[in-house]
């Protein structure tokens, strides 16, 4: 049988007195604090060994905010540039294409790798190479392609 958790304890890193929850003698701040440390120094040390590339699926600040605030920015741009002429246009667009480019967290995460592909697509597309890969002759010509009946030995002199 367990033994019944005391009414309080005192956290044996800060010295404050807590209602505990479980055996431990640390209260949930300090528990949460070493946590903390703990996840950062494993980060660092991934950056480190190069396994972890920092902010690559990160939103960056510029495309964070909800629905009506991006849309109510996309309003405001289309105001203003539906009262440019063109070479105002061109310009404007040359100058945010090259702010973007400039901006490393924004250009890594618009051009990451694997960007619109599905955890399911790219299994979809390995599948689909393997199937194509393995050329199996099975007796049935019917939905083979010319790459096929050539690698099985069809069409050669030999045949005639």
């Amino acid at each position: 049988m367990r033994k019944p958790l005391p009414e309080s304890r005192i956290c044996k890193i800060c010295g404050l007195e807590f209602k505990p929850v479980s055996n431990l003698c640390r209260c949930k701040e300090c528990v949460n604090k070493l946590a903390r440390e703990k996840r950062d120094a494993q980060i660092k040390h991934l950056i480190e060994i190069g396994e972890l590339i920092p902010h690559a699926d990160r939103i960056p600040e510029d495309m964070k905010g909800g629905d009506s605030k991006v849309s109510k920015k996309y309003r405001d741009i289309m105001r203003m540039c539906s009262k440019m002429d063109r070479d105002e246009f061109r310009e404007y667009a040359k100058n945010k294409l090259t702010s973007i480019m400039e901006n490393e967290i924004l250009w890594k995460y618009l051009s990451r790798e694997g960007l619109g592909e599905t955890q399911r697509k790219s299994e979809e597309k390995a599948s689909k190479l393997s199937k194509r890969d393995k050329v199996a002759y099975t007796g049935d010509t019917r939905n083979m392609n010319w790459d096929e009946w050539e690698q099985l030995g069809f069409g050669s002199e030999d045949d005639d």
